[in-house]
């Protein structure tokens, strides 16, 4: 469930979010080809670099944290499979072990030239490690897995096969390099994206079944349906900018918008009571799963259980299992709002005798209804999980003692240095701060590559600065006393070198 490094001196190479495979749905036209090429040339001219430059006594370890392959977006199917459902037919595949398996071996061959690049760079006696993360939580499936690292060995004469597959490795929480590094993607700490079980996202129904986020639920049953949706940055998108995407850019009747938003409301208000029903049940079960698995980890890692223990309680609870963080999720109070108000303004007009109470009444409506979906607005978690990082890598170095944590997820470049103190200051700050061990000591960085699912843009030309954006981290492992080294480096996709 989780991968930690070797006693062998080795550097760290840690990207995030590449979502492999995200254009790879219909209409597969020139610009998604052009996006799947541009990501697949940048990737590879990268590990090549790494794979020809190798630390100075030492070998690279490359971590691919989270997001690596996107089996949420793919909505491509099967021509003429007989097993493909009415509902998968209608909606994209379901989120299961087999299902990915086959999303698996089409990103495989649409991306050859980055696994051929991947396994000539393990093949070198580098290593590889996946970390998983909410667009590739089928990874949880061992035979998802095993697939990978077949899919990767394949690219190498067949005698280093068994070599190679033993040299990828995927953790399913967290990368942990004793003394150097602590390296997961995030996804627990953002309630839209995290599952009931993060660590185990598996269906309590089918074991090879895929639990149900939120975003799985809105991809499928609702980004699938609307062809014309932009499927990134979605979770930073307010109520107005739905609105204006759907009043300029839907190219669909607001009917047909409506009905398929209905539609997936009330499946995700359906699927939030059954699995609180089913929490219930199981709970149980699932804290004895809970502690053999704390054993393990503490066994493996030798981080104390205590300090595990609080790791995995940093999660938050994902809106999927709530009826109503799923209707705060899709603005259902803010849209029930709003026709309350047309309705109460139009009766205003038809019911209210006199000049100035038909020009006051629809004015307080307007004012009363501005006022209560403020309320609403600062009642709705927040999307952005960036300040939630913040706080868990704060906690993070504090548990673990860990002098970098690395983080994905929010697409965002970081480069900070944990500081003693908590971000926020006051008397009951400190004191939850207190209470939480939410000061760690001095010396610890906070990184995070950022997205590397832009690669395709066009970059600078040469002899202008680079318009990448593309970063990595870089960290060191201290020899002898030395501190230990890491910095955010900006990769040129042009000329496949650091910028």
């Amino acid at each position: 469930m989780l991968t930690f490094a070797s006693e062998l001196r080795a550097e760290l190479l840690v990207i995030s979010d590449l979502h492999l495979g995200s254009a790879l749905r219909a209409p597969f036209d020139f610009a998604a080809r052009r996006r799947l090429v541009g990501l697949d040339r940048a990737i590879e001219r990268f590990v090549e670099h790494h794979r020809l430059n190798p630390p100075e006594g030492a070998r690279w370890t490359l971590v691919f944290n989270g997001d690596t392959f996107d089996f949420m977006h793919i909505d491509l199917r099967p021509e003429g499979d007989p097993s493909l459902s009415d509902d998968e037919r209608t909606y994209g595949m379901e989120y299961t072990s087999a299902r990915a398996q086959w999303k698996l071996a089409v990103i495989a061959r649409a991306h050859h030239r980055t696994f051929k690049a991947l396994a000539k760079f393990v093949a070198a006696g580098h290593e590889l490690v996946f970390v998983v993360g909410n667009h590739d939580a089928d990874l949880g499936f061992r035979r998802v897995r095993q697939a990978l690292r077949d899919h990767i060995a394949a690219e190498v004469p067949h005698a280093m096969r068994r070599a190679v597959g033993r040299r990828v490795t995927v953790s399913r929480w967290f990368y942990w390099a004793p003394r150097l590094a602590y390296v997961e993607h995030g996804h627990r700490f953002d309630p839209y994206t995290t599952f009931d079980d993060p660590l185990v996202p598996r269906a309590f129904e089918h074991a090879s079944r895929l639990a149900h986020s939120f975003v799985h639920l809105s991809s499928r049953f609702f980004a699938n349906r609307i062809r014309t949706l932009p499927l990134h940055d979605l979770d930073l998108w307010s109520m107005g900018d739905f609105w204006r995407w759907a009043r300029r850019k839907g190219n669909l009747p607001l009917s047909v918008l409506a009905r398929e938003y209905i539609a997936l409301g009330w499946r995700c208000a359906q699927i939030a009571r059954d699995t609180q029903r089913r929490l219930r049940e199981r709970m149980a079960i699932r804290q004895r799963l809970r502690h053999r698995r704390m054993q393990m980890f503490a066994r493996l890692t030798r981080i104390p259980r205590d300090s595990l223990e609080r790791l995995e309680s940093l999660a938050v609870a994902p809106i999927s299992t709530q009826v109503w963080g799923v209707m705060q999720a899709l603005y259902m109070g803010h849209v029930g709002v709003g026709l309350l108000a047309v309705l109460a303004a139009l009766a205003s007009e038809l019911f209210v005798e006199g000049l100035w109470p038909r020009v006051l009444a629809p004015l307080g409506v307007l004012l009363g209804m501005a006022v209560v979906l403020r309320v609403l607005t600062a009642l709705r978690p927040t999307s952005d999980s960036h300040s939630r990082l913040a706080r868990a890598a704060r906690r993070v170095f504090r548990f673990t003692a860990a002098p970098v944590v690395v983080f994905g997820h929010t697409h965002r470049a970081v480069h900070e240095t944990l500081s003693a103190q908590p971000t926020h200051t006051g008397r009951r700050a400190r004191r939850r701060a207190s209470a939480t061990h939410d000061a760690p000591a001095e010396g610890g960085v906070w990184l995070n590559p950022g997205a590397w699912d832009h690669a395709w843009r066009r970059p600078a030309p040469h002899g202008e600065a680079c318009t990448c954006e593309l970063r990595f981290a870089h960290v060191a492992r201290p020899v002898a006393d030395e501190a230990v080294q890491a910095r955010l480096v900006t990769w040129c996709a042009l000329r496949g070198q650091p910028a």
